[in-house]
């Protein structure tokens, strides 16, 4: 049955400090065996770790450099320029037309309404989704705010009051002693 060392953990520092001072002769002693058999540093699997993790290094930035040469700029550079035009939803708020459609229009516009392309009445403003109906709509100001397309469905569906005249009842009428 063999023995091993156990040292303990305290030891340590001491087993570095101790490895460190013999460092100098043991790479003295390292080179003039390289100078003796020139090809013992291949056969070391550290050095070849090393130079493994050198070489993909290499490899790793020399791509990186080339992708950057070849593509222009990246994307930084597009997120550096400002935007001459907005692209703005439109819709228009003829009940007759409702018309939706995009615009380019500059950054700094403010000339609404626009003049609608279905029927040419200046009646184009922002557009909206509707999240019940997905519909888009324009928003005029002072305008209804709620969905058109909705309100239309809604009035469609719920019957017109029908007017009768219905007796009229006394108060006397619900007592139980009468």
């Amino acid at each position: 049955m063999g023995t091993t060392d156990h040292k303990p953990l305290s030891e340590l520092p001491h087993r570095f400090r101790e490895r460190l001072a013999a460092l100098r002769t043991r790479w003295r002693d390292y080179r003039d065996e390289c100078r003796e058999t020139p090809g013992i540093a291949r056969h070391r699997p550290l050095l070849k770790i090393g130079a493994l993790i050198l070489v993909v290094l290499a490899a790793i930035l020399g791509v990186r450099w080339l992708t950057s040469w070849i593509t222009p700029g990246g994307s930084a550079s597009l997120a550096d320029q400002r935007t001459p035009t907005a692209t703005l939803y439109v819709a228009c708020t003829n009940p007759g037309c409702r018309t939706f459609f995009t615009t380019l229009q500059p950054m700094d516009f403010k000339n609404w309404p626009l003049k609608c392309a279905g029927c040419g009445a200046l009646a184009v403003y922002r557009a909206t989704q509707c999240p019940t109906c997905r519909h888009w709509h324009g928003l005029a100001p002072g305008g209804p705010v709620g969905c058109p397309f909705c309100a239309e469905k809604t009035q469609q569906a719920e019957p017109f009051p029908t007017s009768r005249a219905t007796p009229h009842h006394s108060d006397d009428d619900e007592d139980p002693w009468r």
